[in-house]
């Protein structure tokens, strides 16, 4: 079990990191939605990516692993890209960088590593339905955890903090392709 809780934590600190930047960028009268909506999207997303890696053959399995860098790459990046766009917006808030559709890229994004994971569930011993549960909780409390402590941050750092939420995001997604292609993450 102490092996999958560690692998569930290291599927979750991308969702951590991204999420920092919604909390940013969350309107403070609704931080409690804003963190309980990303904390399901990105929880249920990574409940249910490893079933479907698991699901999959190994070789398809393998094929997503050549590519699945380059998706998380373009989608974090897009979504960094137009945070440092909002930024701009004199209210401080950044309704798109919290928005469904950014919200179920962001999800996606974060998530796809736990699909290529979920082929690991036969070494790890445990039921595919407990691995899904494990990482799913965890996801959620990450990416909630992330959203709130990425509001406080941003109410102490003003502006300054939204644009380094999308700096993060953008980093996240450069980081992730150094790791596949390079460093042979």
């Amino acid at each position: 079990m102490s092996s999958l809780l560690l692998l569930a934590a290291a599927l979750s600190m991308d969702a951590f990191a991204a999420c920092l930047s919604r909390g940013v960028a969350a309107p403070a009268h609704a931080l409690a939605r804003t963190a309980l909506t990303t904390g399901t999207a990105i929880g249920v997303a990574h409940g249910v990516m490893p079933l479907v890696g698991w699901s999959l053959s190994a070789a398809m399995t393998a094929r997503l692993r050549d590519f699945d860098h380059w998706i998380a790459f373009a989608l974090l990046l897009a979504i960094g890209l137009r945070m440092l766009w909002e930024a701009r917006d004199p209210d401080g808030d950044c309704p798109a960088a919290n928005g469904g559709a950014s919200l179920a890229a962001l999800a996606f994004a974060t998530s796809i590593d736990a699909a290529v994971a979920g082929g690991t569930f036969a070494g790890l011993e445990q039921p595919v339905a407990v691995g899904c549960a494990v990482i799913a909780v965890s996801a959620f409390l990450f990416a909630a955890a992330g959203v709130c402590l990425g509001r406080f941050a941003g109410v102490a750092a003003g502006r300054r903090a939204q644009v380094l939420g999308a700096l993060v995001l953008t980093a996240l997604a450069v980081k992730i392709v150094i790791d596949h292609e390079f460093l042979g993450g």
